[in-house]
């Protein structure tokens, strides 16, 4: 069992992962990949990747640990949340403390102006693969497929398999390659993509590579 303390990034990022797989048809699969053997490392590996990684987030001289931590989180939901409304309730503490700064209120002005695009690229790609990595199983899939995942079903732009390896490897996150067998150059699963008759929308599953790994 993981001991480690759960982060607020954490959190909100466990929150997105969960609506997504109460929507998506991989559940299951998502669920399996917490039994593997190396499930822990991988996770302690992207929980690193996590805390470094920062949206544009204003570093407010006066803001204690704490409060930077909320912070960083706040700007994350008013970002992607559905309601700005809701949001700001959550954390009126933080909105009325800080209203009065103006770098706080540039921020928030930006964060807000960029709800408006529905461009998911106004993230940057490490956003994407953290999001994916444990919650899309993307620790299992080789980095053409993560691309491919990234290219079309979130319709991101100038996405490739060589671009991916660079982020993951940048964000030093563990995944299939770093367990034995060691030598493997095939991942343990792969993906496979249809349109949903209902929708039309571009979905996937997960097969298991004739010569993977056990993950």
């Amino acid at each position: 069992m993981l001991r480690d303390q759960v982060s607020l990034k954490e959190r909100y990022f466990h929150e997105r992962g969960k609506q997504f797989l109460d929507q998506s048809g991989t559940k299951d699969f998502i669920e399996s990949t917490k039994n593997s053997p190396n499930y822990n490392e991988v996770h302690r590996s992207w929980q690193r990747a996590l805390a470094k990684l920062n949206l544009g987030t204003p570093r407010l001289k006066a803001l204690d640990e704490q409060e930077q931590k909320e912070c960083e989180l706040f700007f994350w939901e008013l970002r992607h949340n559905d309601s700005i409304v809701d949001t700001c309730d959550k954390h009126r503490g933080l909105v009325d403390k800080w209203t009065s700064n103006q770098d706080f209120l540039d921020a928030l002005t930006d964060t807000i102006k960029k709800r408006l695009i529905p461009d998911q690229t106004a993230c940057p790609l490490e956003y994407h693969i953290i999001r994916g990595w444990l919650h899309e199983a993307f620790w299992l899939i080789s980095h053409a497929d993560r691309a491919a995942i990234l290219n079309r079903v979130y319709e991101l732009t100038n996405v490739s398999a060589d671009t991916v390896r660079k982020a993951v490897k940048k964000l030093g996150l563990k995944d299939w390659t770093d367990f034995p067998p060691r030598g493997s150059s095939v991942a343990p699963y792969r993906v496979e993509f249809a349109n949903d008759r209902e929708t039309q929308q571009k979905i996937y599953q997960f097969v298991r590579s004739s010569s993977g790994q056990n993950g």
